[in-house]
């Protein structure tokens, strides 16, 4: 059970959890909202396979959870909408529910978040154990400036931190080495602080941006063969 105490009617609904079960497809999840109304998730799908791995479920996922497979780790579309909850109210205890087809089986539900958006805006209950599951997308200089970036929200996200790499970093994006500093962890809003530290003549500077919780950083993405690895002990020197 997650209270949540919101005014207003929801207007979008996301759930994030995680579960280790030794066989997914013998599992139905539902959320249950305050008023009553229920929403099926998921309903045996994966398999023989284990596990939700910071799942989430969003209307607006362009994966269906029937085409997922286990341990569904990113966003999925569930098998019932949510915006059949769009219109109640927020406000009360929100439950999910999970059962499973095969009493030979043992599972455990290790964490589960909401995501409720209101008029007031989004209202996040149990998000403090979850790092966001989404990288970073649509990275791009803000119009008429490079001194201040833009980037596509990520869902649950509480805070972005603003990485910079130079020149002289760029072939740590092929091993394990260091390869960026922390600039700045920014407010939710999808946009950077104004980025005063200019490159040295002929140099560089190149950025990356994670979205954070209390929970941790999102993923940096696939886009180069090595690992990334960054200082976030302190900003940029």
């Amino acid at each position: 059970v997650l209270p949540l105490s919101a005014a207003g009617p929801v207007t979008d609904v996301d759930v994030m959890l995680e579960v280790s079960h030794e066989s997914d497809a013998d599992l139905d999840i539902t959320l249950i909202a305050p008023n009553g109304q229920r929403v099926e998730l998921t309903s045996d799908n994966g398999g023989a396979a284990d596990n939700y791995d910071s799942t989430v479920f969003d209307d607006e996922a362009s994966t269906p959870i029937v085409n997922g497979s286990a341990p569904f780790i990113g966003s999925f579309r569930p098998e019932q909408s949510l915006a059949t909850l769009d219109g109640i109210s927020a406000n009360g205890n929100w439950v999910l529910e999970l059962r499973d087809d095969a009493a030979s089986n043992t599972g455990k539900l290790r964490a589960w978040a909401l995501i409720v958006t209101t008029p007031d805006g989004p209202v996040c209950s149990g998000c403090s154990q979850f790092a966001p599951t989404d990288e970073v997308l649509g990275l791009q200089w803000s119009p008429g400036t490079a001194t201040s970036l833009e980037w596509s929200p990520v869902p649950g996200a509480q805070f972005y931190s603003v990485f910079r790499g130079d020149q002289s970093t760029l072939p740590a994006l092929m091993n394990s080495s260091v390869d960026s500093c922390l600039v700045d962890a920014a407010t939710l809003a999808t946009t950077g602080e104004r980025l005063t530290d200019l490159p040295p003549p002929d140099g560089l500077h190149w950025f990356l941006v994670r979205a954070g919780t209390s929970g941790g950083l999102g993923p940096v993405g696939s886009s180069t063969d090595g690992p990334r690895v960054q200082n976030s002990s302190g900003t940029c020197p």
